[in-house]
């Protein structure tokens, strides 16, 4: 009876046209579909853990009930929905939106972190994120060929650049190092703001404080993810005390 009563709902929420800019109506079924969107549309398949060592599938289901939560609660402060219409979020509950994952190699967590990229980009419209690493040649090296790779050949909406993916001014993901602050610190890190927002830190343990402080204050509006991962080594870095 939830599921019914969310289709429904997410219809409303989240029609095929925001904002003057329309989605594509065969990617818009995958909005809350992350594991079939990366199965049909990626061509590869998320692995799943347990509880207690939680694998790729344990990591798209938190998003995606954050991202459930994040539309309910937005489309009931709009007056757009009532309290009776809410099926994963009620007044006053804590949305989890920042998801830590805690791994160490050869477990496929920056394999994940594409794959939720490239979801974002695809089936949420207009969105704006960025992706940080702490240096240029890890964000080109590892995260962004991920995606890209991920992406070339099937067919998905567009342009592919070095660490960017693009369709307009108002729709883009894109990848920085944060070794190159100069000196600027946060400004260096913060961007524009979209209705969907998106902030990837990967390799999080060697990202500097400013960044983290940059992205707390741009997920202040819209409906905002922030996904961070690390091969934890130490107790003292931001990404342990989160």
């Amino acid at each position: 009876m939830r599921d019914l009563a969310w289709s429904k709902l997410a219809e409303a929420i989240a029609g095929p046209d925001t904002e003057g800019v329309k989605i594509d109506e065969s990617l818009a079924k995958y909005r809350f579909d992350p594991a079939g969107y990366i199965k049909e549309r990626l061509s590869w398949i998320p692995w799943s853990g347990t509880d207690e060592q939680p694998g790729q599938q344990q990591i798209l289901d938190a998003y995606v009930l954050a991202l459930r939560q994040l539309h309910e609660r937005d489309a009931f402060e709009k007056g757009e929905i009532e309290l009776s219409d809410l099926c994963y979020w009620t007044p006053g509950d804590v949305i989890q939106n920042v998801i830590r994952i805690e791994s160490g190699h050869t477990t496929g967590k920056t394999k994940v972190l594409s794959g939720l990229v490239n979801h974002f980009f695809d089936c949420f419209v207009p969105a704006v994120g960025y992706c940080f690493e702490p240096s240029q040649s890890q964000i080109h090296d590892l995260l962004f060929k991920e995606i890209k790779s991920d992406r070339r050949g099937k067919g998905l909406p567009g342009q592919i650049l070095d660490l960017e993916l693009r369709v307009s001014d108002d729709h883009f993901i894109k990848g920085k190092a944060t070794n190159n602050d100069q000196g600027q610190g946060t400004e260096r890190a913060q961007g524009q703001h979209g209705k969907y927002n998106l902030y990837v830190l990967d390799e999080a343990e060697g990202v500097a404080d400013f960044v983290f402080n940059a992205i707390r204050s741009m997920t202040s509006g819209g409906i905002s993810i922030v996904l961070m991962a690390a091969n934890p080594r130490t107790r003292s870095s931001r990404f342990h005390k989160i």
